[in-house]
């Protein structure tokens, strides 16, 4: 079975990504700029920390799931939701009791938690890594950009989930294509990107038609918009 501007498996993941996501509601949100955040670490990330006076303190690390990293000496210390610098003076802190002047780096081997999915009409849909600030536009030209004859580059959606809730924007594109004024919209790990189809004048439409019929044995519905031009989704109860 195919609907136009999506494949099946591509619908199943957004699906299945929602669904997992444990979210209690959807807020609906207007289409606005996205400012860069801070790059902090996670669960997953792999972290590389170096001792320059005493290198048999050297270790390379996995920030478990409980977002804490072991060393020697000081034992657990939290690094979720730290940048690595601020985790490098955290470390230099707790090292003063045991060594006269510590000399600390924490280098990122590996941002595991980093990274959002593209799907829809682009040309190698999938998910990219972001180990720092990136762009929507940086995120589709990562994946080959999308299909000039098929995509509608004006209503790009992104799907993040923030605080138990779902929040969507629906950004235009097509304006830095054809060299007009343009104000980046930043990811955030996790984001979903979905480029629609071209010639779908009623999204709404569209969406109820199409990806409702599959969605819904995820136990997931999506919801028509509370205002003009915004996509809900939202649990289904």
């Amino acid at each position: 079975m195919k609907f136009p501007g999506i494949s099946v498996v591509s619908v199943v993941f957004l699906a299945i990504v929602l669904g997992l996501s444990g979210c209690s509601g959807a807020s609906r949100t207007r289409p606005q700029a996205s400012r860069p955040g801070k790059v902090t670490l996670d669960s997953g990330d792999q972290l590389e920390i170096r001792f320059f006076t005493t290198p048999e303190l050297n270790e390379t690390q996995v920030v478990r799931p409980d977002g804490n990293i072991n060393l020697q000496l000081v034992g657990e210390v939290e690094a979720r939701g730290l940048t690595p610098m601020e985790l490098q003076d955290r470390l230099v802190s707790l090292y003063r009791r045991h060594l006269k002047n510590p000399e600390i780096s924490v280098a990122v081997r590996m941002f595991y938690s980093r990274r959002v999915y593209v799907g829809g009409e682009v040309r190698a849909p999938g998910f990219v890594e972001m180990p720092g600030q990136m762009t929507l536009l940086e995120a589709v030209m990562s994946v080959g950009g999308y299909n000039t004859q098929s995509a509608n580059s004006s209503n790009v959606m992104v799907i993040r989930q923030r605080s138990g809730t779902q929040e969507r924007f629906r950004i235009d594109l097509s304006k830095c294509l054809k060299g007009k004024e343009f104000e980046p919209f930043y990811l955030e790990p996790y984001d979903i990107v979905f480029v629609p189809q071209s010639g779908i004048t009623k999204v709404n439409q569209w969406v109820e038609q199409h990806i409702n019929r599959v969605v819904p044995q995820f136990g997931l519905m999506y919801t028509r918009p509370m205002g003009e031009g915004n996509l809900g989704v939202g649990n289904r109860y």
